[in-house]
């Protein structure tokens, strides 16, 4: 028996199972394992209380790689500091990093995320701020959606959710999310001073 595991949903789609790949065809099974949740988290944080992991959360999510790059003998805010905001950090440049790995056109991607994050989460604003074409948008936000990287919430009234034109966008990924709100803000800053904040 041979179990392959890759956290990059793109590498193990286009290397492992697609129609070029030497391993095509033969596999028995494939499960997409979830973040941890934030009681889950627990295991990282020991010390932590409830309330401390729930924040926790809202930086890091429940990616078991990132809880390990965290000291959990300092405080959330120092973590953040020393490991997110720092250049040189692996956290610092981890979302340019997987949408890079994960997108062909990284470049087509990074405005619409980071429209979304500052609060543009209806489509035709999105467009605006992107200017981008709609048939465009759509198929990139399709395929952010497949990533998990956003998610599109419609009213509940709505009887058909996926032709929606009412939905909102919002950034799924807790990490992502964090990333493009204060650390993709603050990069100007910590390059020229070449340190964190």
């Amino acid at each position: 028996m041979l179990i392959l595991n890759g956290s990059s949903i793109s590498m193990m789609e286009d290397q492992v199972l697609s129609a070029a790949s030497p391993l095509y065809g033969r596999r028995t099974g494939q499960w997409k394992l979830q973040p941890m949740t934030v009681g889950q988290l627990k295991g990282f944080f020991h010390r932590s209380s409830l309330i401390d992991l729930i924040l926790i959360y809202t930086v890091i999510g429940g990616i078991p790689f990132y809880a390990s790059l965290f000291d959990n003998n300092i405080s959330l805010a120092e973590n953040i500091k020393t490991k997110i905001l720092k250049k040189g950090e692996v956290l610092y440049e981890e979302v340019e990093f997987l949408l890079r790995e994960g997108l062909r056109e990284p470049r087509n991607y990074f405005p619409i995320l980071s429209a979304i994050a500052s609060g543009d989460s209806k489509f035709g604003a999105i467009s605006s701020k992107t200017g981008m074409d709609r048939s465009n948008l759509s198929k990139y936000l399709s395929v952010l959606k497949d990533l998990h990287l956003v998610e599109k919430e419609v009213p509940i009234t709505e009887t058909m959710p996926h032709k929606s034109k009412r939905g909102l966008y919002f950034l799924s990924d807790p990490f992502a999310n964090f990333w493009f709100h204060f650390v993709r803000l603050s990069r100007p800053i910590i390059n020229e001073t070449g340190s964190s904040l």
